[in-house]
């Protein structure tokens, strides 16, 4: 089943693009299918998606629950860059 999923910024500069479509049932399976783009340099996803949390349809996941969460068709999956302010 077709997910958009947005990308942070840094990542969009890596990949060329701010908006992926992917397949996956679960929050997990999409985050692998993103991990497989950068197949050639993971330390650069690990960097990339450090201090990041992941959001379905603009609801932040749980933590725990986070990679076994359900997606359906047509769901939007964004990587959140954490942020700090005064």
């Amino acid at each position: 089943m077709p997910v958009h999923v947005e990308v942070t910024y840094d990542m969009s500069k890596q990949l060329g693009t701010h908006r992926l479509e992917l397949s996956g049932a679960t929050v997990g399976e999409v985050v692998d299918a993103v991990r497989a783009r950068f197949a050639d340099d993971p330390a650069l996803y690990e960097k990339l998606t450090a201090h990041t949390a992941v959001a379905v349809n603009g609801v932040l996941v749980r933590y725990g629950d986070r990679l076994q969460t359900k997606l359906a068709d047509g769901d939007r999956l964004s990587f959140v860059k954490a942020a700090a302010g005064g």
